[in-house]
């Protein structure tokens, strides 16, 4: 099933060259019809896919999806729109702070990806923790095949020192320098419109999944 026509890219397009709350208003029907109520129903989908795998999700679409009005309050960019659709799926809810998986539809391309990005002392404490206790299991994770077929190498900002406890292991497992864990791809927009569109996210959820359960488990923990 289609989930959107060609107005979705053509709507996101014109907000991306258009980014003007007289235009956006102008346009607000065309958006309801063609992004906000297709994307709700896509989300709505993921989440029960998604939860046949991982039954700790019990989010609504309304709880996963972002909101197309940007905060401009502390950014210099002062655009009040995001030109795209995107949503996020964890355990427990968005607000519990646990990785997730991240999809995003533009105009421009098809982003997935996950992980766990916002990290506080204490939570990267905990993974560099669980890394540390299972070396070979996260290795196995970040090395494996279709993970590294899909997204390439672990994605995300790194510490340049760390702290004393984590140094010696670091030697063998450089990644504990990193201070968020995150996998990402970006595909051609034109994968938006195809029928397989849930299947194509599923997938690269499962694909995803390991890293976000071991990042969980150092989480519970």
């Amino acid at each position: 099933m289609s989930y959107f026509t060609a107005e979705f890219h053509s709507f996101l397009k014109g907000l991306s060259e258009n980014n003007n709350r007289e235009w956006f208003e102008d346009h607000k029907p065309t958006y309801i019809k063609e992004v906000k109520e297709p994307f709700k129903a896509l989300v709505g989908d993921v989440i029960d896919r998604m939860r046949s795998h991982e039954p700790r999700i019990q989010m609504t679409p309304n709880q996963a999806v972002f909101r197309i009005y940007r905060d401009v309050r502390f950014s210099k960019d002062k655009s009040p729109y995001k030109p795209h659709a995107s949503a996020f799926v964890c355990s427990d809810g968005k607000k519990s702070g646990n990785p997730g998986f991240y999809f995003q539809l533009s105009h421009r391309e098809l982003f997935v990806g996950g992980g766990k990005w916002s990290l506080d002392k204490e939570t990267l404490h905990k993974i560099r923790t669980e890394i540390v206790y299972s070396p070979e299991e996260f290795q196995n994770i970040v090395t494996d095949k279709n993970f590294t077929k899909t997204y390439g190498e672990l994605k995300g900002d790194k510490n340049k020192i760390l702290p004393k406890e984590f140094r010696e292991d670091a030697e063998k497992q450089p990644l504990l320098f990193h201070k968020q864990y995150l996998f990402q791809r970006s595909m051609n927009a034109k994968v938006i419109l195809k029928d397989n569109l849930l299947d194509t996210l599923l997938e690269h959820y499962i694909t995803g999944k390991p890293l976000i359960d071991f990042l969980q488990r150092a989480l519970d923990d």
